[in-house]
């Protein structure tokens, strides 16, 4: 499986040692332990442009206050992304 992170940053604190008094060091230690289950995995960097989700999420996120925020379902609007790109639509980056 290959995940795309458009934040090097959380890149970094997902494979870097734990730092236990990190804010978010219970949502890394989670993500480490999906790591660490027998199948692989590869976290790969991508650039929010190019990742539709990522960018609609950021600019999501950009408008709350909330510094943190869990979706048990997709947002309406990330429905229909997630549409066509079951469709498989393609999108040429100009």
């Amino acid at each position: 499986m290959i995940c795309y992170c458009d934040s090097l940053h959380a890149i970094h604190l997902i494979q870097a040692r734990l730092n236990a008094w990190h804010v978010y060091a219970t949502i890394i230690r989670n993500v480490k332990d999906l790591f660490n289950l027998p199948w692989n995995v590869q976290l790969t960097h991508t650039l929010r442009e190019a990742n539709m989700y990522a960018d609609f999420l950021a600019k999501h996120g950009a408008i709350h206050d909330s510094s943190w925020c869990s979706l048990d379902n997709p947002i309406p609007d990330l429905e229909d992304l997630l549409l066509v790109d079951a469709s498989r639509v393609q999108f040429l980056r100009l």
